[in-house]
């Protein structure tokens, strides 16, 4: 009982100002990345302290919001910490009016698993893995993208039958 208990209290969304955050594992995420499914995965790895990362979110919204119709799935991973959810993250959101999915990790000490994700990682964000659709492969960026680098990616990928 006390197993069922704790892990709803884990992966129970945290709400507020509309906007839920739910906590995800690394197994989450390394399944999203083999899925092949007909869906585009687009997962950025980011946290409110990076400048680099708040800096390009502007432009995964605005892929959202084009794309949301076309099979096209915009995750923000945020690695802001458990504590900074409700003091930090949740408010962020609102400011900027960020739309997109966005979970955090219950990972405790996540660099230990990042090769899980990729191997070509360091663990430096921002991070951006595009994935999804049968035999198309991952791409991934160790640096801020733009609109336009996400787009040129994206736009083979969802054209294909």
């Amino acid at each position: 009982m006390k197993t069922i208990i704790l892990t709803l209290f884990f992966f129970a969304p945290i709400t507020l100002f509309a906007q839920a955050i739910e906590e995800r594992t690394v197994d989450f995420i390394t399944q999203l990345i083999q899925n092949k499914s007909d869906t585009v995965y687009v997962i950025n790895f980011w946290a409110t302290w990076c400048k680099p990362c708040i800096e390009e979110l502007p432009a995964f919204q605005k892929l959202d919001s084009l794309y949301k119709t076309k099979k096209v799935k915009v995750i923000l991973f945020s690695l802001d910490s458990k504590k900074q959810v409700g003091e930090n993250l949740i408010p962020f959101l609102k400011n900027k009016n960020i739309s997109c999915t966005v979970y955090t990790t219950n990972v405790v000490d996540f660099n230990k698993r990042i090769d899980e994700i990729s191997t070509n990682w360091s663990g430096a964000i921002p991070a951006t893995l595009i994935s999804g659709k049968t035999n198309t492969g991952v791409f991934f960026f160790e640096k801020p993208v733009t609109f336009e680098e996400l787009e040129k990616i994206i736009q083979p990928l969802i054209t294909k039958p």
